[in-house]
């Protein structure tokens, strides 16, 4: 069987369709997967291992015409429009296949552009993401089967990324009302407590670190240094990964790492490291959805109950 995963973005939602396309791997052992990802996402998919091939969607009217063309140089049996929006509806629309199959809570019209819809998560909503994409196993004649890590066997390791046993700290998310403040005065006081540990601090952000407090040398800068694609392998040997709710946060949760998530606004039930039961899935939330309402010392206890 040949099919085509259509799941562009984001990062996070990249993560979770990863751990649904691994139980259907699972489940067709011979199956050939190729991936519709934006560029600046497409070396997780490949670091994943669970793609043949990776077709790159650079985000512009060019881009997207030559995604869609070499999606047509391909004949698949089915195609799985994890996206649901109205980018992701056309490609489906455009893509040579024999069933297309799209999610049940589309959006943008994007359903008029498949005849197949998954069920609906069984339980009462809302549902976690997870719970909404692994209903695809279903309409190919599969169980629904409960995810299990990724390994990332393709994941490049860095020789000058953190060393093992590291806490790893993401205080960055894609909307600043998601971004607890908290990560200075936790990175300093974990580096009392763990004197021999690294403290790594990851993610995009280009100001001096010096800038956010007077730090010892345990608490190392990464931002910058660690490529997508070798992300899982910094985070395979991380004694603990903390972040705000973030696309770091769910690769971390979904490579079984010990992972504490800092929630203000989102919820985590519908947005925090899958799955809940997990005592290595840890979130915090501020009352009343807010960020000010998270104390440096409640993550830090969490981090102390996982590493010691």
């Amino acid at each position: 069987m040949r099919i085509l995963i259509i799941k562009p973005s984001s990062f996070g939602d990249i993560v979770h369709a990863l751990l649904v396309v691994d139980r259907i791997r699972t489940q067709i052992p011979d199956v050939e997967i190729d991936w519709v990802a934006r560029d600046i996402f497409a070396g997780m998919v490949e670091a994943s291992g669970l793609a043949r091939k990776v077709l790159r969607f650079e985000r512009s009217p060019g881009g997207f015409l030559r995604v869609c063309r070499e999606m047509r140089k391909e004949i698949y049996d089915v195609t799985l429009d994890m996206q649901g929006l109205a980018r992701s509806g056309i490609m489906t629309f455009f893509s040579r296949s024999k069933m297309k199959i799209g999610r049940y809570d589309a959006r943008e019209g994007s359903k008029f552009f498949y005849r197949v819809k998954v069920p609906i998560p069984p339980g009462p909503p809302p549902y976690h993401a997870v719970e909404i994409l692994r209903q695809f196993q279903r309409p190919l004649g599969l169980y629904d089967l409960d995810p299990e890590a990724l390994s990332f066997p393709n994941s490049p390791k860095l020789p000058e990324g953190p060393p093992p046993g590291s806490i790893l700290l993401f205080p960055e998310s894609r909307r600043a009302e998601k971004e607890w403040q908290g990560f200075a005065d936790l990175a300093q006081s974990l580096a009392k407590r763990f004197p021999d540990r690294t403290i790594g601090w990851l993610g995009t952000g280009k100001e001096p670190l010096a800038e956010k407090g007077d730090f010892p040398e345990t608490v190392v800068d990464y931002r910058g240094k660690v490529p997508l694609a070798s992300l899982p392998s910094v985070m395979r040997e991380a004694a603990v990964v903390v972040a705000n709710d973030s696309g770091p946060m769910h690769l971390a949760a979904a490579m079984d790492r010990h992972v504490i998530a800092v929630f203000g606004p989102t919820d985590p039930k519908l947005y925090g490291p899958y799955p809940f039961d997990k005592p290595e899935n840890v979130s915090i939330r501020g009352e009343q959805g807010d960020l000010k309402n998270v104390s440096v010392e409640a993550v830090e206890e969490a981090v102390l109950r996982l590493v010691l």
